[in-house]
């Protein structure tokens, strides 16, 4: 956005309009005198509003009449220019928010390494206008410091970075190649102020006041924790953190790898499954779950989820291998949408880990059972909503398990 502020409108001043002669300032008087005494012209080649003038000129003003104060000049264009400023920022300040703050280009995506077999991306914007996300899981991933007087680390990044993790995030995006390791990739207004210098070298400084840190080591482009994950930034701007570091060197150049994911770079919540991912999640679960062989026969699940307070809408799409019928294959993703539905109301194994999140459970009890199955020309697509009351009773079990994680 440019600085320049509205034009305040022309120096010059229009035709003066006439008026009363004790209206008129001596200095005017006196300079129409001198100049009717320099030019010597006949009155009838001069303009009607210096002829006016000169009849002015020789009325002599009434002794003892006070005389008005003649008008400052400048007070009606001041007053125009603020008019015209309020007026300026009613209609493009939405503009200037939109692309100043709220507007970004997407570069997460460009991240995502080879042979990545899912990954999903959440919009950070929307994520934070969804209230449950805003009340129950954001005080869970951000706590407060332990000690009040010191700045929390978040705080200490901002001041060394210049980077505000919690208002400069605009997308993340999870990806994995294996399920074993992983990347996250936060993309953002992270390089739009020429105050801010690399954010690693600003994490370092961040890190190194943190009690019990441990030994952070540099390597290259490269920040490595103790525990061995990486932090890394890349060219442009998008901030990484991988298990290990040969994934971050995958993530860090920008490639066109991501194209076959279909991940969709719009939306509050999208994901996508490729074959492989496919193929494990059908050999895990086909002893349980004998209707899960179907993900066999898959090529590929996309979806994305609309975030509401009040309602949100989901939506899967199961790609069939080509030479499968996609009749055949919509009756058996019914199937197998009906049996998680059935599986999710039971009760839990209380010897198992799913009895520890009841309102999570309940949740996918609540979409698969009402979930809709259309089959359609060379798709299934499956979609359904999650009400308010369930929405916000998971994500504050959610946020009581990452609480408890956090403190052990």
């Amino acid at each position: 956005m440019s600085d320049t502020q509205p034009d305040e409108g022309p120096t010059h001043e229009g035709p003066r309009e006439e008026g009363p002669a004790d209206e008129r300032p001596t200095t005017e008087i006196a300079a129409d005198a001198e100049i009717a005494a320099d030019a010597g012209s006949a009155a009838d080649d001069r303009p009607t509003t210096e002829l006016a003038d000169d009849a002015v000129a020789t009325t002599e003003i009434a002794p003892g009449e006070e005389r008005p104060e003649p008008p400052r000049p400048g007070r009606g264009r001041a007053v125009w220019a603020l008019l015209g400023g309020i007026l300026f920022c009613a209609l493009a300040g939405p503009f200037v928010f939109y692309f100043g703050f709220w507007r970004f280009e997407p570069t997460a995506q460009r991240h995502v390494p080879a042979g990545t077999v899912f990954a999903v991306r959440l919009d950070a914007r929307e994520l934070y206008l969804w209230k449950p996300f805003r009340e129950h899981l954001l005080p869970a991933l951000v706590p407060p410091p332990e000690d009040p007087t010191r700045p929390s680390l978040l705080a200490r990044i901002r001041s060394n970075t210049s980077v505000d993790l919690q208002t400069d995030v605009r997308e993340v995006v999870i990806a994995t190649p294996d399920a074993q390791r992983w990347v996250v990739l936060a993309g953002g207004r992270f390089l739009g102020s020429t105050r801010r210098g690399p954010f690693v070298d600003g994490y370092e400084r961040a890190v190194e006041q943190e009690p019990g840190a441990g030994d952070w080591v540099r390597d290259g482009d490269l920040l490595v924790a103790p525990f061995g994950q990486v932090i890394a930034q890349a060219d442009d701007g998008t901030i990484l953190v991988a298990s290990n570091a040969d994934l971050a060197r995958a993530a860090l150049p920008a490639t066109e790898d991501y194209r076959d994911l279909w991940l969709s770079s719009a939306g509050d919540v999208s994901f996508s499954l490729l074959r492989a991912a496919l193929i494990h999640l059908a050999a895990t679960h086909r002893g349980g779950v004998p209707e899960a062989a179907v993900l066999d026969r898959a090529d590929r699940v996309t979806g994305f989820v609309n975030l509401e307070d009040h309602e949100s809408k989901v939506a899967v799409e199961l790609f069939p291998l080509a030479d499968h019928t996609i009749e055949v294959f919509g009756a058996d993703v019914e199937k197998l949408v009906r049996r998680l539905g059935a599986d999710a109301a039971a009760p839990a194994d209380p010897k198992g880990p799913a009895h520890r999140f009841p309102a999570g459970r309940a949740l996918l009890a609540g979409f698969f059972t009402k979930a809709k199955v259309q089959t359609r020309g060379s798709s299934v697509l499956v979609t359904g909503k999650i009400g308010k009351e369930p929405a916000e009773a998971a994500a504050a079990e959610l946020a009581a398990h990452l609480g408890a994680r956090r403190l052990h």
